[in-house]
């Protein structure tokens, strides 16, 4: 019998004996201080410890109660396959309500692949004018960089035309512990949010949370969505992370991110003077760090050579991810590599955002539940052009998709792709 090796366990075990700065996801930075669950509490759908997916009269169910009590919503579930499941779920309660889906092409890829399992062909919109009425309408904020939209603008536009809002704030989970949630998406009218714990907050991998706002959606309907993409077998412990986070920041959430915040003015007080450039302004989160400068790719390997690992970067970009799990010496050795560094801190070139939104709008040769399942092949990115995109081509990150499945590649998107690192796409194989 073959006795496997253990790569994966190598190199996670190799990475944290380094001992690097994690600027980066998970946000618990692999402390244990928000952290209960053990390999003993990794249990089954019992009856003692109930369903995650099923609604009826059990633990979760309680918990599902006590987290729609936080949140003020209708309904509040726990996801244990990140944001991807919540907005997969999201859609398909809000396809039932309404029978345009109106998206802006910064979605993830995890809601073009929802829409082509459930048949959805969605209207492409560019700005918040083109939102048509009676739509299902599909915003992210915050993004990766932490940019953020107007909900409230976006949700009175959406409602005033008879629509719905549903907003992917993977990465804004920590918002509603701030100011009392003054910039979360349900604090400005959004009928649908899906959010990752883990991402910005102290939560395993995959904690996730779908908040419907709607009066009558229930907690049993989101998990009647939900069980169309998910496994029945969810993960007891990341569902115990999930609420021991809520535990902990209900408790003392909103202390903890003045702390953060503090950590991050002082960070960028200390390096600005130097010549750090940073994306700070109202329409961005305050607690996302993204220095931009004239090359981002070496500032951010510059970095890790130092010890201090970003969540990712880009030409003219250095996304940092702190979190409440983030210490003062965490950020004394980011601001001491970031001092080692100023010859990078030139800005970019531009304020180009990598390109990807500023293509021109592609030309549709079928849907994309028909690209989806049409026969395929892969192609070199920088061929594709003229070619018939049938899975979402998307440099990750940002996880944002350049050509949607069924468009034409255009020159300018295979040269965005082969640009953002991306060798391959899938195409639909052409007629003999």
């Amino acid at each position: 019998m073959h006795h496997i090796d253990n790569p994966i366990f190598r190199a996670c075990q190799a990475y944290v004996s380094a001992s690097p700065v994690r600027m980066h996801m998970p946000g618990h930075k692999g402390r244990p201080d928000f952290m209960p669950p053990e390999i003993s509490l990794d249990l089954t759908e019992l009856k003692e410890t109930g369903s995650a997916t099923e609604y009826g009269d059990d633990v979760f169910s309680a918990a599902f109660a006590e987290a729609s009590k936080l949140y003020g919503t209708s309904a509040t579930v726990y996801s244990a396959a990140g944001s991807t499941l919540a907005l997969q779920a999201a859609i398909k309660l809000a396809a039932g309500m309404k029978p345009v889906f109106a998206c802006f092409r910064s979605i993830h890829r995890s809601a073009v692949n929802a829409m082509a399992l459930l048949g959805i062909d969605p209207v492409w919109i560019y700005s918040p004018d083109e939102i048509p009425h009676d739509a299902a309408v599909i915003v992210t904020s915050p993004d990766y960089y932490g940019r953020m939209a107007d909900i409230a603008s976006l949700s009175a536009l959406a409602h005033e035309r008879n629509g719905l809002l549903i907003v992917d704030g993977a990465h804004g989970a920590h918002l509603w512990f701030y100011g009392g949630g003054y910039l979360h998406p349900l604090k400005n009218g959004a009928d649908f949010v899906a959010e990752s714990l883990h991402k910005t907050l102290p939560a395993l991998t995959g904690s996730a949370l779908l908040h419907a706002a709607k009066k009558d959606v229930t907690a049993d309907d989101c998990l009647s969505a939900m069980r169309l993409f998910c496994s029945t077998s969810p993960s007891y412990l990341i569902n115990l992370s999930s609420e021991a986070c809520l535990y902990q920041m209900s408790r003392w959430g909103d202390a903890l991110l003045s702390g953060l915040l503090r950590r991050t003015e002082d960070f960028i007080s200390a390096t600005e003077p130097l010549g750090y450039h940073f994306l700070r302004d109202d329409d961005t989160d305050p607690f996302r760090i993204t220095i931009r400068t004239k090359d981002g790719r070496r500032l951010g390997n510059e970095l890790s050579e130092r010890g201090v690992v970003c969540e990712f970067s880009d030409s003219g970009s250095v996304v940092l991810i702190p979190s409440v799990s983030s210490t003062e010496e965490d950020f004394r050795r980011l601001t001491d590599a970031c001092l080692d560094l100023t010859e990078l801190s030139s800005p970019p070139q531009s304020e180009d955002f990598s390109g990807i939104c500023d293509i021109p709008a592609p030309e549709k040769a079928m849907t994309l539940r028909e690209a989806v399942l049409s026969p395929h092949e892969t192609v070199k990115a920088a061929e594709s052009a003229g070619r018939i995109c049938c899975e979402a081509a998307t440099p990750y990150p940002p996880g944002v998709p350049v050509v949607m499945p069924g468009e034409i590649i255009s020159h300018e998107a295979a040269e965005t792709l082969s640009r953002s690192g991306i060798d391959s796409v899938r195409v639909t194989k052409r007629r003999q």
